[in-house]
């Protein structure tokens, strides 16, 4: 340091000093975002970032950055809060980090997958049912969380069991905690589930709820009310796929008993005397797809609410159908049918034609194509006839229809039987199935849909159509 000093002079020993002191308390920056893997699949605003040995804590912006300066060399933790994982009480990754004397650290933060959520939290039938649902229950009025409440979820399919058609329901049920807060597991995926909350005189209406053949989590919240109570009145706005208002539309309340009224030339409806709690509310009008809306109805007063009409066509060609008033089709086919959108073949079409099979009114709907054709009786039960002396009968090759859904590609469609999946023993075998208990003369329609226009109700996100057969 001698030979510097008198070689630099005093003033650079000044500096080299002070550079020196500067490194010896350089410090990072630690920047990073946090990922909501669980709702919305995007950035996570409005997140509390910590790191819990220093006692610092920052949140994240509209694109989910987080940033923090100054931070010394070390090894920490850091992890993060957000209203949507403490109201379902789950907890968000740890993610231990290095920090260096000096330079930038990246960090990513994410909350767990639906996947995740689903294991970790319902092990025990998450192999057999890989679906779950939570949410909180709440009064209709002051919106406090409801602790005790019971949340039940009831779904419908329909299976083949000795040649015999059977119709399988089945229930899942769990009570809220203290927070309001439920978690349902053991719930299937890509099946319509109607979901209610009671707690003693209250009580929420029926939720259909449907999730896609992917989503193995759905947030469903649920208000309820008193069952006596039905003093509220229920105003709003109908519009169409465009925004417009739709006038001469029908709105239902989707109760035990159904309520229908029509909006006026302005799109406005009113519908009074509407019980409390959470209700589900249709808008409909020929020419687009019903549209169901969760609405929460308070025990008195009024409640405005804005529904919307699904995508639908322009032109319309009419076709006879059933009043909008009418209840006498519960299906809904008639409804559909005047919508415009997928393809229909009804019972009158179907005496006309002199159609002998249910597959030889499947192969009129385009896109349905042949895609093979399965030998009815088969080899091993020719053989076993044969055995016992008995008649064979007719060979009947049976076409196996598949959706074609581009120039080179087709797929095999979901299948429903009166509004419930069918799911078959064997993967591609509802067809077959569905044709060896119903025969042509008991069918009253068929409605097959494209991937894009499958109406919700019936749509299990597998890729492909789904084709929905009616019996009389």
């Amino acid at each position: 340091m001698g030979l510097f000093a008198s070689r630099f002079g005093p003033a650079w020993l000044a500096v080299a000093l002070a550079l020196s002191s500067r490194l010896s308390t350089a410090q990072a920056t630690v920047v990073g975002t946090v990922f909501d893997s669980l709702f919305t699949n995007a950035p996570m605003r409005g997140a509390t970032v910590v790191i819990p040995e220093l006692s610092r804590y920052v949140t994240t912006d509209a694109r989910g950055r987080f940033r923090f300066d100054s931070v010394p060399a070390g090894s920490y933790t850091m992890t993060f809060l957000h209203p949507k994982l403490d109201s379902l009480d789950i907890a968000a990754e740890v993610l231990p980090v290095t920090v260096p004397a000096s330079g930038v650290v990246n960090a990513r933060l994410a909350t767990p997958s639906p996947a995740g959520v689903v294991w970790l939290v319902c092990r025990a039938t998450a192999d057999t049912f890989p679906a779950m649902m939570l949410g909180h229950v709440r009064d209709a009025d002051d919106a406090t969380a409801i602790a005790g409440a019971t949340i039940t979820a009831v779904w419908s399919e329909l299976v083949l069991r000795d040649d015999v058609m059977q119709r399988r329901t089945t229930r899942s049920v769990a009570r809220t905690r203290p927070s309001g807060a439920y978690v349902l597991c053991g719930l299937p995926s890509g099946l319509r589930v109607e979901v209610s909350a009671s707690a003693g005189a209250h009580e929420s209406g029926t939720l259909a709820v449907v999730a896609s053949g992917n989503a193995l989590l759905q947030r469903v919240d649920v208000a309820i009310g008193r069952r006596d109570t039905r003093s509220a009145t229920v105003t709003g706005v109908v519009r169409d796929a465009r925004g417009r208002p739709a006038p001469r539309a029908t709105v239902v309340l989707a109760d035990t008993t159904p309520v229908r009224v029509r909006t006026d030339d302005s799109g406005r409806f009113t519908m009074r005397n509407v019980p409390a709690g959470t209700r589900r509310f249709e808008a409909r009008r020929p020419g687009s797809w019903p549209q169901a809306t969760a609405v929460d109805v308070p025990s008195a007063g009024s409640r405005e609410v804005a529904l919307a009409l699904g995508r639908g066509t322009s032109n319309v060609t009419p076709v006879p159908a059933v009043a909008p008033g009418d209840s006498t089709d519960d299906s809904g086919f008639e409804e559909r049918r005047r919508a415009g959108i997928g393809g229909f073949i009804t019972a009158q079409e179907i005496a006309r034609a002199r159609l002998k099979r249910l597959s030889d009114a499947l192969v009129r709907l385009p896109p349905l194509i042949v895609g093979s054709t399965v030998r009815s009786p088969s080899k091993a039960v020719e053989l076993l006839l044969r055995a016992e002396g008995k008649p064979i009968g007719d060979i009947v090759y049976t076409p196996i229809l598949r959706m074609r859904i581009s120039a080179v590609r087709s797929c095999t469609p979901a299948f429903y039987l009166n509004g419930i999946a069918w799911l078959p023993e064997l993967p591609g075998r509802a067809q077959l199935e569905i044709q060896s208990v119903v025969g042509i003369e008991q069918v009253r329609g068929i409605e097959v849909y494209p991937p894009a226009t499958i109406p919700v109700l019936f749509d299990r996100s597998n890729g492909c159509g789904s084709v929905l057969v009616w019996t009389q």
